[in-house]
């Protein structure tokens, strides 16, 4: 037996979920496009999942697969908790009046219809890769989808969420102070004291009024 494949893991190992996702789907009988195209996710969703690439899903994509893969009963409970694992219970805690959360420094989402799937998808790769971007024409959604996607991806994020919006004619160094400023400091340099080793996310938006 290859470690690929050993079962002993624990239930919230990533391996392990690599291992349900491309065992039920080689069970139904589909390509990971299939899969991908049955449950309305990209084909990379299902790709990073089963290469262990991608360690935290959304309880929407986790749930779209199960749909997809027909799960149902112990098998489907077991699918979904080995992707979305409990928290583990951290005992009793008191009142923590000087916790203010994560910090969110852009605009309350816009409602959107029949873009879940899409929200669970870029929530993905934004879970999975530094940098993502969002390409199409103009009026298709992109700025509302991204804030829709950064108000619920918050929680990941301690040291804060924020946004700048590219002006025309912005340079390289007007992004930066820009980017700089929304997290509290004046200076680039002091960037990564303020963040003390925490992500955070940042929503860059209009870029093309920038290229370089």
């Amino acid at each position: 037996m290859t470690p690929d494949h050993d079962r002993s893991r624990s239930p919230g190992d990533r391996t392990l979920l690599s291992d349900l996702v491309r065992g039920h789907r080689l069970a139904a009988g589909l390509t990971q496009a299939e899969l991908a195209g049955r449950a309305g996710v990209g084909v990379r969703t299902v790709r990073d999942l089963e290469r262990g690439r991608a360690t935290r899903p959304q309880r929407t994509t986790v749930e779209l697969l199960a749909d997809a893969l027909g799960l149902t009963g112990d098998e489907r409970r077991e699918f979904v908790t080995t992707a979305r694992p409990a928290p583990a219970d951290p005992g009793p805690r008191g009142p923590a009046p000087d916790d203010p959360g994560t910090p969110i420094a852009l605009p309350p989402p816009v409602p959107l219809v029949g873009r879940d799937r899409d929200v669970a998808e870029v929530s993905d790769l934004i879970g999975a890769y530094p940098v993502v971007s969002l390409v199409g024409l103009a009026g298709v959604g992109k700025s509302a989808l991204a804030l829709t996607v950064a108000h619920s991806v918050a929680a990941r994020y301690p040291a804060g969420v924020a946004g700048v919006l590219v002006g025309e004619g912005s340079d390289a160094a007007d992004v930066l102070a820009a980017s700089a400023a929304v997290f509290g400091v004046s200076r680039l340099a002091d960037l990564s004291c303020r963040l003390a080793g925490r992500p955070a996310l940042l929503l860059v938006d209009a870029v093309e009024r920038a290229p370089g």
